[in-house]
């Protein structure tokens, strides 16, 4: 199975078993962990926490596409360290010239989510969300927030 092993003669036991992780253990959960669910984990992390629409114009004479990015910062902490911003949605637009549409995006429950070792599960901080669309993580045209307390 393994062409670069020829032999195991060579293999040291230990006297004592190897010790299990701080709070694992071998015997079966009484009740599944809060992160549980349905395969693919919680069905409560997919339900839509808010909306946000963006309204796109071309503005030029040609017909053109344009790829709307929504991107969020989560609230910083030390406990939960996270990227400055977090790409969570986007769409493809084709407009006509002198043409507007507006974008629409869902924003789940998991998309303002971090994962706690401690409790292991999915959680929402409490604090300032920002949230942004834009055509790209540096050209970032509209702005709003979402205060969780």
């Amino acid at each position: 199975m393994y062409p670069y092993i020829n032999s195991t003669d060579d293999v040291e036991s230990h006297a004592e078993p190897l010790e299990y992780p701080k709070g694992y253990s071998t015997e079966q959960q009484a009740s599944p962990s809060l992160a549980g669910g349905a395969s693919g984990g919680n069905p409560f992390l997919f339900e839509t926490a808010y909306k946000v629409q963006a309204s796109v114009e071309n503005i030029g004479e040609r017909p053109g596409k344009e790829v709307a990015q929504l991107y969020i910062a989560y609230p910083q902490s030390e406990r939960f360290p996270t990227p400055p911003k977090q790409l969570r949605g986007f769409e493809k637009v084709y407009l006509n010239n002198c043409e507007k549409k507006t974008v629409n995006f869902n924003i789940r429950v998991r998309d303002l989510s971090v994962w706690d070792p401690e409790s292991g599960s999915w959680i929402i901080q409490r604090g300032t969300y920002q949230v942004y669309v834009g055509s790209s993580s540096r050209k970032l045209a509209l702005h709003s927030e979402i205060v969780i307390q």
